[in-house]
């Protein structure tokens, strides 16, 4: 991990995000110290050994923390045994029992407030077959695009949780 000034700065502005946005939200100094101290967490599920490190990298290096699951069994066992996952991204040719459609599908029935990114290098024909309030994402995309993306989705799953 990058320990330079640069990557500091990095990290002060999601969690500067992340206050201003609760700050407007909900006037509450407990919820964004929450928030400065516990970064939410995404599971990544990615079949590209070189985007799968690249993403992790780059969303760790701004102050996320990340879970890796080798496939989409090993995932399900993550979402399991961790409740601080926020957001779901993964890859539609995940590895495993599932493919990443089935994986979101099974994530949505089974954790419907998690926010989910599917991705894939080909356009996908039938949106239908992403899960309710999925996001579909074409690769390659730029990786402040997705920070924004998996930033706007943790709020988004803060926000239904409190409503809930």
């Amino acid at each position: 991990m990058l320990h330079s000034k640069g990557h500091r700065s990095r990290v002060c502005i999601v969690k500067a995000i992340w206050a201003l946005t609760w700050g407007v939200a909900r006037i509450s100094g407990e919820r964004v110290s929450q928030y400065m101290t516990n970064p939410p967490a995404v599971l990544v599920v990615e079949s590209e050994a070189l985007v799968l490190t690249n993403i992790i990298l780059h969303l760790q290096n701004v102050g996320f923390k990340v879970y890796e699951p080798t496939d989409s069994d090993n995932a399900i066992k993550m979402l399991e045994a961790h409740n601080d996952i926020r957001v779901i991204y993964t890859d539609i040719d995940t590895p495993g029992f599932m493919d990443g459609i089935k994986l979101a599908t099974a994530v949505r029935i089974r954790w419907p407030s998690l926010r989910i990114i599917v991705t894939s290098r080909r356009p996908l024909d039938d949106l239908d077959l992403i899960p309710d309030g999925a996001i579909f994402m074409v690769k390659p995309f730029h990786y402040g695009t997705i920070t924004r993306s998996i930033t706007r989705l943790s709020v988004s799953y803060l926000r239904c949780i409190e409503q809930c």
